[in-house]
């Protein structure tokens, strides 16, 4: 029996795989907006799981490498893929070559990076965060804790 001490959140798990769902659909929409979409394998790779059991709600988004430089770019230093600039060159239908890209993004950082831009994946759940599908859980939490406190005091006082 679920009780204050160890709720059952599992009813919660419905209500968070929702706002994951919108976490990546709101990934998808930032990064559009700001132009951030070449072949769009960055945004496929979004995956996300929601465990729920008795005591925990846990959710996890991932995605591959290059979230990490969507938006802000990449610091000057080692070597960047070169492939993966390519993939981006192809995708974008430019003419210009990888390794020129590769060496001065090694030596002055990425176009993203010099002009200080955020990063489309923390941008976007910042907004997720302030949003109503996670507000929705929040409240389904707080009413499922709220019936369980309820009963608690109720078995207390007979």
């Amino acid at each position: 029996m679920a009780t204050l001490a160890n709720p059952d959140l599992t009813p919660l798990k419905r209500d968070m795989e929702a706002a994951m769902a919108d976490l990546q659909a709101r990934i998808g929409q930032v990064s559009r907006e700001r132009g951030k979409v070449a072949s769009g394998s960055t945004l496929n790779s979004i995956t996300y799981v929601v465990t729920a059991y008795p005591g925990a709600l846990f959710a996890r988004a991932e995605a591959n490498d290059n979230w990490k430089f969507v938006g802000n770019g990449r610091a000057p230093g080692g070597m960047p893929p070169v492939q993966r600039i390519q993939n981006w060159i192809d995708a974008k239908g430019l003419t210009i070559s990888a390794w020129a890209v590769a060496l001065k993004i090694k030596k002055e950082g990425s176009a993203d990076y010099r002009a200080k831009r955020t990063n489309v994946f923390e941008d976007a759940i910042v907004q997720w965060q302030g949003g109503p599908s996670l507000d929705r859980v929040m409240n389904a939490a707080g009413d499922l804790i709220g019936d369980l406190f309820t009963t608690d005091v109720q078995q207390a006082l007979r």
